[in-house]
């Protein structure tokens, strides 16, 4: 069986660099904000609709529509065949997996201690299980600290709108350390929702990754994407995770 690593590696072509922060980059989301701004005009919204957001966003490349990252995404979700949306998926998996092995540190030392356990975020638009949470089952180590713990809430959530009771949380998080991951981030406004009712509920959220994060096809780093690099720390890491 091939590694995630191997897996993986293809996709670094799809990829974006993420900034590191500096003027015209988002110190939220790391998008691209004016740089008179502190943050995007997307996040300073989103966050101020929510009671307890997180401000620690955290993704592994950005990417535009179209694009190579782009369809993947679309994919493994949409794919017109039951054999494509599961090769997608294990690609999607891959790369998040890699992400968390090698740059787990830097995530623990946002928030010290690390995280009790990871939490995606619920579909909004589609019955059942996010796609990313089934995609999960494909790593033994990320299935086996994943745990599904909101449900779609009564609120409506959409583009730039969030809130508090856009998801509710479904089994006891108080106390817990909580790792957020998501496939795309747009707006933020289902991440941020999310974030929200899990730390009204006595959670803390540690940081909120979502694997893509949408941006201008102009916007961010034109560098080749690294794996060995995450915008918190731009040190190389180079490990390999089976």
């Amino acid at each position: 069986m091939p590694s995630v690593h191997e897996v993986s590696e293809p996709l670094a072509g799809l990829c974006r660099p993420v900034p590191a922060p500096g003027p015209g980059v988002c110190v939220v989301c790391r998008g691209c904000a004016r740089p008179e701004f502190s943050t995007c005009y997307s996040c300073a919204r989103v966050t101020a609709q929510v009671r307890r957001p997180c401000h620690r966003v955290v993704p592994l490349s950005l990417y535009a529509i179209p694009g190579g990252l782009h369809a993947t995404l679309r994919g493994y979700k949409d794919g017109e065949s039951g054999a494509d949306r599961r090769r997608y998926a294990a690609l999607v998996v891959s790369l998040l997996a890699r992400f968390l092995f090698d740059h787990g540190d830097c995530l623990r030392s946002c928030r010290a201690g690390g995280w009790d356990f990871i939490t995606t975020v619920p579909s909004t638009n589609r019955d059942g299980p996010h796609p990313l949470a089934s995609a999960l089952r494909l790593v033994p180590w990320l299935a086996a600290q994943h745990q599904e713990t909101l449900v779609r809430g009564t609120a409506a959530m959409a583009h730039n709108v969030a809130s508090d009771d856009g998801f509710v949380v479904r089994s006891g998080v108080r106390g817990a350390r909580v790792l957020v991951v998501d496939d795309t981030f747009t707006t933020g406004a289902r991440v941020q929702s999310a974030a929200s009712a899990l730390q009204l509920a006595g959670a803390r959220v540690v940081a909120a990754v979502p694997i893509g994060r949408v941006v201008d096809p102009c916007c961010g780093e034109q560098a080749p994407f690294d794996f060995g690099r995450c915008c918190l720390e731009p040190r190389a890491r180079r490990q390999e995770v089976s």
